[in-house]
């Protein structure tokens, strides 16, 4: 049940579930497989402290040496302290692996690669290839995204390139999403366009995205309404391109075509994703939603947060 939890993207209900399982009068003692299910909740909403005290209650309780030797629980906590922006933990779980696969490098690539690690992925890579473990569709994806994210749009390249020329691993629609988002934020936006024309099957909404924030991030807005366009054909219920539109009309100051393109969204009925976040306090992690008032303590959040901004106005010069 915790993992049905986490495979439909309800993490808070199944930490809920297996503080329960823990905590209450069931008498059930979490195995391996609970483990690698509370982790992945954890990545999902970024809860360090829960998972440190999962991390602990292996080295403690569980077998002796259990995460050197699994490779999926090992696994599973260098994920959740990469994303959970702990990469010195993640890298001790790494090291102390005693056997490592293509599957643990590249959850460390790409814990490295989502955190700016550009460069401490390629070289973890080239490791890799010491170790004689072949590298696969994830290794690269890894990869694509840490130079991506750290703007390496050479190394990319060749990459890209490399992943089939040298390696003769087949090219993913999610590969190419990659590139294109690597050619776009680095301003080679018809480059970028050209790779996803020439795509062997048809763009999806990531590639369209990826080439759509690179129009605005460089100001394009001559190419941004094409894309727009291909966009809403592959995605037409997606909220994210009519923002990313509205942000490239308004960076031109086009208000009109703004106004305009709002009106369309509520003529469509399209409505933007709430964002959403979470905090954990006293071992409770708490979640609230852009416009909700259903936290049972909101009147005493909204009482508490009245109180600090008028503080904060005495402290003002």
């Amino acid at each position: 049940m915790i993992n049905a939890y986490v495979q439909n993207g309800q993490p808070l209900q199944a930490l809920n579930l297996f503080r329960l399982m823990v905590d209450g009068d069931h008498g059930c003692k979490p195995n391996h497989v609970t483990m690698v299910s509370v982790l992945t909740a954890c990545s999902q909403i970024g809860d360090l402290e829960l998972g440190q005290w999962v991390h602990d209650f292996l080295k403690t309780r569980g077998c002796r040496g259990v995460v050197e030797s699994n490779k999926i629980l090992a696994t599973a906590l260098i994920d959740m302290y990469c994303k959970c922006g702990s990469l010195d933990k993640a890298k001790e779980v790494f090291s102390k692996l005693t056997t490592k696969d293509a599957i643990s490098f590249n959850a460390m690539i790409m814990g490295l690669a989502v955190n700016g690690k550009g460069e401490d992925a390629i070289h973890l890579f080239e490791k890799m290839q010491d170790f004689s473990l072949y590298p696969n569709a994830g290794t690269f994806l890894g990869l694509l995204w840490a130079c991506s994210h750290s703007g390496l749009s050479n190394k990319g390249r060749q990459i890209f390139n490399d992943m089939t020329s040298v390696f003769g691993i087949p090219l993913r629609m999610e590969h190419y999403a990659c590139y294109i988002d690597i050619l776009a934020r680095d301003g080679q936006l018809e480059e970028a366009a050209s790779v996803a024309a020439s795509m062997p099957f048809k763009p999806n909404n990531f590639v369209w995205g990826a080439l759509l924030g690179g129009c605005l991030l460089h100001s394009r807005l001559d190419l941004a309404q094409d894309v727009y366009n291909r966009l809403v054909e592959v995605d037409p219920d997606s909220s994210a391109c009519y923002v990313m539109l509205a942000n490239v009309l308004a960076g031109d100051r086009r208000w009109d075509d703004v106004s305009v393109l709002r009106w369309f969204m509520r003529e469509k009925g399209v409505k933007k994703q709430p964002g959403s976040s979470w905090v954990n306090v006293n071992g409770i992690v708490h979640e609230f939603v852009v416009g909700s008032a259903a936290h049972p303590q909101m009147a005493n959040i909204y009482h508490t947060l009245h109180g600090l901004a008028g503080e904060m106005r005495f402290l003002t010069p």
